[in-house]
């Protein structure tokens, strides 16, 4: 332990746990009244050490407290308590031990849910993304319902004020009858009668409000005039915009066509560069072709020759093995020979029997002998004929292989043709965008949202026949892969084939070699004149085993051929699915074909149809704003005591479609009976009624417009 003396007096002290000690000492400094509190440690602010790198012994750095209850700074405290009986008694003085495996397993829990919520909320997207689509489409129905509403509202509020002004005025009329009828009940003659002077008064206002009515619609047939003036004007200017245009398109036209020339003479060298490119190209490939195929060849010859060592060292051991034989025969048949000799001398008749016999049973052997070689012959022909059939079939392999390989190219080349066919698709879409820009057209107006939307499903259909077309080239493909999977395991079985054809070629020559040795055995034995006899039992099974290799031999033949029928079965088949899938391929490059110039006319017509639309709008929006100004500006000087009352002159109809007969005059309320009606009193009526009018102008002057616009289009 060290202990180090501040200037004040106190003692501080750095310690580590002592393992020569077996205990730790602290040093606090002395406290007064509270006892061991003082020298209590603040561990839950120093969880990971004893004690803080910096401050005194027992005391807390957090704590001000501690610093008042020292007492005398010169005394010192040693704590001499006993050292930590185990480690996990030091962690719970230090804060705690915890349960890490529950915490892990906390840990992974949450992480689960986490990843668990993340996959339902991505799940969710495409839900609240349809449920916004829909809410977007349900609030496009519902302005385009409020705007018909407000139409509707509008017509039923003119409605409305032409039957009010009808009611007043019935109620006028009625309540005119009916004074009319008392002063008729009480005898009062017309002369002197108030209704007739009211009717008076209220036919001279009739007939004010008439004229007001009348020279406000001279004054608004005069502005729609001059608005149909101007109309007129703007419709010639639109015409020479138009004309330019049309010039303008056609100069456009001439230089799209420059570049089109110029595009076909780019291609013509890009085509005649990417044909030398491929010439030297497959040239490099005839050239490793042919290597590889010198090398095969090579590779075939030393084989060959190597079998060919191989057989010559066969028939090598094979005469070597016919010489011991021969040997042996040959001192078998000196030994019978002797032993014939003596036998002869003892009996003679027998010897003349077995004399008579011995022939017919050489008869048979050579009869045996004779079948045999004719099997071996027809073997040998039905051999030659099996050869014949594998050189056919790996001509015809060699053909299919090199047909695969010129599909494969094939294949290869037709993408690469789609990709440049995409690319130019793409580059004949924009300078379309480009000529659909320059050019402008003015009818066919209504038709624009109808015709906008074909163009747009075409353009997907286009696109959906385009992506089926693309679908449909990569099943293709895989049915190709499947052709050349089924083209190898075919080659597979005909080297199977092959293998066993030589193996029944191997059992051939050994068969020949042997009745070539029993025929050079029954030669010797003739040039000898002198007969070997064998007994029956062992002839039989010669000839048992003769007739086994001939049998086995026809019947690997006979598999041979099998196998050989059924690999040209599927190689027919293989080839009639690859000339499905290449009609079905040259169909859908067909029809891929005409899905992009569909989508491309689509595309065109649909950005032609945008354009013209949005320049109708912007011209629309400009003649808007200045029929209100125009509208606003009259209103403020001319008619300030006009009333105004607008009917179409379109066939003799109004706005709202009620008849022209139907013509009203409007007044505020039931004149008094008993009072008179002058020209300048009517003055305030009319007014308030202009005041009433002016809301229902600016809604028929802009129906008016739009009706002339549709006829002056149709």
């Amino acid at each position: 332990m060290e202990e180090t003396h501040n200037t004040n007096g106190e003692v501080s002290a750095e310690s580590l746990p002592s393992t020569s000690e077996g205990r730790r000492q602290r040093i606090n400094p002395p406290h007064v009244g509270n006892g061991p509190s003082t020298a209590r440690h603040d561990v839950s602010s120093n969880k990971h050490g004893y004690w803080r790198s910096r401050g005194v012994w027992g005391r807390s750095p957090e704590s001000p407290e501690s610093l008042n209850k020292i007492a005398d700074p010169s005394r010192t405290v040693i704590d001499t308590k006993a050292p930590f009986e185990s480690v996990k008694d030091a962690v719970n003085m230090f804060g705690g031990n915890v349960d890490w495996k529950a915490y892990r397993a906390l840990i992974k829990e949450r992480s689960r849910n986490n990843e668990q919520e993340l996959e339902k909320v991505e799940q969710e997207i495409p839900l609240y993304q349809k449920h916004l689509e829909a809410a977007e489409d349900a609030k496009d129905r519902v302005l385009q319902e409020l705007e018909i509403t407000k139409s509707q509202v509008e017509e039923i509020k003119l409605q409305l004020e032409k039957a009010l002004t009808e009611e007043t005025r019935a109620l006028q009329d009625s309540e005119l009858a009916r004074l009319r009828v008392k002063e008729i009940e009480r005898g009062v003659g017309d002369e002197n009668s108030e209704a007739g002077k009211a009717q008076v008064t209220v036919a001279r206002t009739r007939r004010l409000e008439a004229d007001n009515e009348l020279k406000s619609v001279k004054v608004e047939l005069d502005v729609l005039r001059k608005e149909c003036d101007k109309l007129m004007r703007e419709r010639d200017a639109a015409a020479k915009k138009a004309e330019e245009a049309a010039l303008a398109s056609e100069d456009v036209e001439k230089r799209v066509d420059e570049l089109a020339i110029e595009l076909a003479i780019a291609k013509e060298t890009l085509e005649s560069a990417h044909s030398s490119h491929r010439n030297a190209e497959e040239q490099r490939l005839d050239a490793a072709v042919e290597r590889e195929q010198g090398n095969q060849c090579l590779q075939q010859k030393l084989k060959q020759s190597e079998e060919e060592l191989h057989s010559f060292e066969e028939k090598l051991a094979a005469v070597n093995d016919v010489e011991l034989k021969l040997d042996t025969a040959s001192s078998f048949l000196n030994s019978l020979k002797g032993k014939l000799a003596a036998y002869v001398e003892t009996e003679i008749g027998r010897d003349e029997k077995d004399a008579f016999v011995q022939p017919d049973t050489l008869s048979a052997a050579k009869k045996e002998l004779e079948e045999a070689r004719s099997s071996m012959e027809k073997a040998k022909d039905e051999v030659n004929c099996l050869r014949i059939a594998v050189f056919s079939l790996k001509s015809q392999l060699e053909a299919e292989t090199s047909i695969l390989s010129s599909l494969r190219e094939k294949a290869r080349m037709s993408s690469l043709a789609i990709s440049s066919l995409e690319a130019e698709l793409e580059k004949n879409q924009s300078e379309q965008e480009v000529q659909g820009k320059e050019k402008k057209s003015i009818g066919e107006m209504r038709e624009f949202s109808h015709e906008s939307q074909e163009k747009t499903e075409e353009t997907d259909d286009a696109k959906s026949k385009a992506h089926f077309a693309r679908r449909e080239l990569t099943e293709a493909m895989e049915e190709a892969e499947m052709a050349k999977a089924s083209a190898s395991t075919m080659e597979l079985r005909l080297q199977a084939v092959l293998r066993e054809i030589e193996a029944a070629v191997a059992s051939e020559r050994l068969a020949l070699e042997a009745v070539k040795a029993i025929q050079g055995s029954e030669e010797t034995t003739e040039s000898s004149q002198d007969v070997v006899s064998i007994s029956f039992e062992e002839y039989y099974a010669l000839s048992k085993k003769a007739s086994e290799a001939e049998r086995l031999s026809n019947e690997r033949v006979i598999a041979a051929i099998d196998q050989i029928k059924d690999a040209k079965r599927s190689e027919k088949l293989v080839r009639e699915k690859l000339e499905a899938g290449f009609m079905g391929r040259k169909e859908r490059k067909e029809g891929l074909r005409d899905a992009t110039e569909k989508a491309a006319k689509a595309k065109e017509g649909k950005l032609k149809m945008e354009q013209e639309l949005r320049d109708w709008r912007a011209e629309n929006e400009q003649r808007r704003k200045a029929d209100e100004a125009f509208s606003a500006s009259s209103s403020d000087g001319q008619f300030k005591t006009t009333r105004f009352f607008w009917k179409s002159f379109d066939n003799g109809r109004e706005i709202n479609g009620s008849n022209p007969a139907k013509v009203t005059l409007r007044v505020n309320s039931a004149p008094d009976s008993n009072r008179r009606y002058s020209a300048g009193e009517g003055d305030g009526p009319v007014s308030e009624l202009k005041a009433r009018r002016k809301r229902s102008f600016f809604p028929r002057i802009a129906m008016f417009l739009a009706r002339k616009k549709t006829q002056t289009v149709r």
